[in-house]
C-alpha cells in the first residue's frame, strides 16, 4: 500500500518538552519550522535557515501571539516530498526543508522535509532519526519521517555528522 499524502507541516511526536510563546513576525501557520529573526520576532524558515522550533498555533499577522515547540532535543513527524529518502541507510543524515503554499483553509502547513538534500552539511535544518512508526508508513514517496532540528537557535552545537 502507497503511503499517504497528508502535508501537515512538523508535528511534535511524544511529550512536548517545551512551548513557548513568541511574538510572529509574519503570517505562521501550525506545523511550520520558525526563526527567531534579529527582530525579536519568530518568521517561518526558509531552506537551510537554522530553526528556533515548530509553530503549535496560528497567527493570522506580524504582532500576533504564536506558541512554538522549542526544545532542542523535541522530535518531530514530517513528511518527505518525494521517495528519495527510500532506505534505512538515510538515517543520520540531514535535510532541507520545502516551503509549499499553506492551506489557509485549514490553518495548516505545507513544509516538507526536501529529501533530495541528504547529506552530512551540517547547516542543513533537519536531521532524519528514523521511519516515524505508523501503519502503512514505509519508506518510498510521501514517507512519514521522524527528526530533529540539526541547527538549533537555542542549541548550544550543531549536530552535524
Amino acid at each position: 500500500m502507497a503511503n499517504k499524502n497528508q502535508i501537515t507541516g512538523l508535528r511534535p511526536v511524544g511529550q512536548v518538552m517545551s512551548a513557548n510563546p513568541y511574538e510572529a513576525g509574519s503570517v505562521v501557520y501550525p506545523g511550520d519550522l520558525v526563526k527567531l529573526a534579529s527582530d525579536g520576532q519568530v518568521d517561518p524558515c526558509a531552506a537551510s535557515e537554522a530553526a528556533l522550533g515548530v509553530a503549535l498555533s496560528y497567527a493570522s499577522a506580524a504582532g500576533q501571539t504564536v506558541l512554538v515547540a522549542d526544545h532542542p532535543q523535541q522530535r518531530f513527524v514530517v513528511q518527505a516530498d518525494d521517495a528519495t529518502v527510500a532506505a534505512q541507510a538515510a538515517i543520520g543524515l540531514n535535510y532541507n526543508i520545502t516551503v509549499g503554499t499553506a492551506s489557509t483553509l485549514y490553518k495548516r502547513s505545507a513544509m516538507q522535509l526536501d529529501a533530495s538534500t541528504g547529506a552530512t552539511d551540517s547547516v542543513l535544518p533537519l536531521r532524519l532519526l528514523r521511519l516515524y512508526p505508523e501503519i502503512d508508513n514505509a519508506f518510498g514517496d510521501k514517507v512519514d519521517l521522524e527528526v530533529k532540528i540539526n541547527n538549533h537557535q537555542l542549541g548550544n552545537k550543531i549536530e552535524g555528522v
